[in-house]
């Protein structure tokens, strides 16, 4: 609202000098239009809004997903350590 407000503030402004309004009609078609403009504005601040929000929640979870990679890559090397492990000590036992 701090953004947005004084904004269309100003253009009511420019729209009430730029154009006379002298009857009751040309006061309704102003305000439609001034109310379309505002509702397009606004509509149009959320839509970049979401746009920078998916963005940064994409780039965090491409993280945390590379993250996830390299742990399960460490538990992999692990296990292939711990079965070639169990093996020679299982063939020991054998003997």
């Amino acid at each position: 609202v701090g953004r947005i407000g004084p904004l269309i503030a100003l253009v009511i402004v420019i729209l009430l000098i730029t154009f006379q309004f002298n009857t009751l009609l040309d006061y309704t078609v102003g305000f439609i239009s001034i109310a379309f403009a505002c509702i397009a504005f606004i509509w149009w601040w959320w839509v970049i809004q979401t746009i920078h929000d998916f963005l940064k929640l994409k780039n965090y979870a491409s993280g945390k997903f590379k993250e996830i990679k390299k742990e399960l890559e460490s538990i992999k090397i692990d296990l292939r350590k711990s079965k070639s492990t169990r093996k020679k000590e299982h063939d020991k036992l054998k003997k």
